[in-house]
């Protein structure tokens, strides 16, 4: 984690000229899990927030869209049953809500005016584990990865995934929405072979850069 924060403070200082923003952002996600056989679930809606960062390259409409995000994971309402770590069924799974602090990394390309620019694009992120909330049908509560999905054996603590980024950017400010997929899963399958946790989400956001591109946003 200290490597990741250290990386993209050097991202910022050697790009010292006008061409490099800085901000803040906060929106609303769904996730889900998908692709799972013989399993139910609800979509999970969460809040996200965090830090962005922007380069653009020098004269042109392409950027690398960064930052630093608090980005829930996770899926709703279902048939799924939890177990704790002695193996008890603790009845069906009401909603899981996994945290996790996350690093994009979106190509994106757009118009130059600093007006109105539209924007799209596409890229990886990867996600470090926090912290997470399960909580069975009856409403009791579990965290730190004392309860899970029966057939797992742990929350993994990083997982990885590519996003399609749109937005549309006006001065200092952005809307964003944003498509993600994980590769990697959420859990650790007691079975290799078992299909992965994979979760899809979907969201927007709001953004304001407190340092604009005078070449273009």
């Amino acid at each position: 984690m200290k490597k990741l924060f250290l990386s993209l403070f050097v991202f910022v200082s050697v790009s010292s000229n006008a061409q490099v923003s800085a901000g803040i952002t906060a929106g609303f996600s769904s996730t889900d899990i998908g692709n799972m056989d013989l399993a139910t679930t609800k979509r999970l809606s969460s809040v996200n927030g965090g830090l962005l960062l922007d380069y653009q390259f020098p004269a042109s409409g392409l950027h690398l869209q960064s930052g630093i995000i608090y980005s829930p994971m996770g899926f709703g309402k279902s048939d799924i049953t939890a177990v704790d770590n002695t193996g008890k069924n603790l009845g069906n799974i009401e909603s899981h809500r996994i945290s996790y602090i996350q690093v994009p990394a979106y190509l994106t390309y757009g118009s130059l005016s600093i007006n109105f620019a539209l924007r799209g694009g596409i890229g990886p992120f990867i996600g470090f584990k926090t912290s997470d909330k399960l909580i069975v049908t009856g409403g009791e509560h579990f965290g730190n990865g004392t309860a899970l999905p029966g057939n797992t054996t742990a929350l993994k603590n990083i997982v990885a995934g590519a996003g399609l980024h749109l937005s549309a950017n006006f001065y200092h400010y952005q809307i964003a929405f944003e498509f993600q997929q994980t590769f990697t899963g959420l859990y650790e399958n007691k079975v290799s072979s078992a299909q992965k946790w994979n979760t899809n989400s979907f969201g927007i956001k709001l953004g304001y850069f407190f340092r604009t591109v005078h070449e273009g946003f």
